[in-house]
C-alpha cells in the first residue's frame, strides 16, 4: 500500500510504497540535497578531536585503533586520509607511519611515508610487532645459535637428521627445519 512522504530537499508531498524508502520526490531535489552537504574534507575533521598534542579520529576504528572513513562507499584508513589531505597522492608502494606512535593520531605532521619494512622494523623497533620472537628471544626455543650453526655443519657432512635429533634433544623434523633454513633463518 503506498503511503505520503515528505522530501528531504524540497519538502512537498510524493507517494510511494514503504519498502522503496525514497528519501527524494526527484533525481533533481536529490542531487541539490547532496551538494547542500558537507563537502567529504568537512565530514572528515568533523570527526576529529584536535588536542595540543595529537588529533585524534573519533569515528569509527579498525581492529588495531587505526582510524576508519568511508570516502565514495569505499572504506580508507583515516591516516592515509589525512596524508592525502595535506601533501597529495601516496604513491602505491608506500604507507603512512605514526612518529608519534598513537594509531588513532591523524595529525598530518605526525605522519610521514615509507616503505613496508620502514613500517615493519619501525613498529618492532616500537615493541609494537606482531611478529613471534625468532632464536635464542624465543622462550621455548631449545636450541642456541652456536647450535644451529653446528648442526648445519654436520648435517652438510652427512650426518642423519634422527641422529642430530637425539644428540640434542630436539626431533628429526626440527632437525629438518633448522637445515631447510625454515626456522632460525637469521642464523
Amino acid at each position: 500500500m503506498k503511503k505520503d512522504f515528505q522530501c528531504e530537499a524540497c519538502a512537498c508531498t510524493f507517494i510511494d510504497y514503504p519498502s522503496n524508502e525514497r528519501r527524494f520526490c526527484t533525481v533533481p531535489c536529490y542531487e541539490k540535497w547532496k551538494a547542500a552537504q558537507l563537502s567529504t574534507e568537512d565530514r572528515f575533521w568533523g570527526k576529529v578531536e584536535k588536542s595540543p598534542t595529537c588529533w585524534l579520529w573519533r569515528a569509527g576504528k579498525r581492529r588495531r585503533g587505526y582510524g576508519h572513513f568511508w570516502v565514495k562507499g569505499r572504506g580508507i584508513i583515516a591516516s592515509r586520509f589525512s596524508w592525502e589531505l595535506a601533501n597529495g597522492p601516496i604513491p602505491h608502494d608506500l604507507n603512512v607511519l605514526h612518529a608519534c606512535d598513537n594509531p588513532p593520531c591523524v595529525r598530518p605532521d605526525h605522519l610521514f611515508l615509507g616503505t613496508k619494512k620502514e613500517n615493519y622494523d619501525d613498529s618492532f623497533n616500537k615493541g609494537r610487532s606482531t611478529q613471534p620472537r625468532i632464536g635464542k628471544a624465543n622462550p621455548i626455543s631449545r636450541l642456541l645459535e652456536s647450535e644451529i650453526k653446528e648442526i648445519r655443519k654436520r648435517y652438510e657432512s652427512g650426518e642423519t637428521q634422527p641422529k642430530l635429533g637425539q644428540e640434542f634433544g630436539v626431533t628429526r623434523s626440527a632437525i629438518g627445519k633448522v637445515v631447510r633454513r625454515e626456522t632460525w633463518r637469521h642464523v
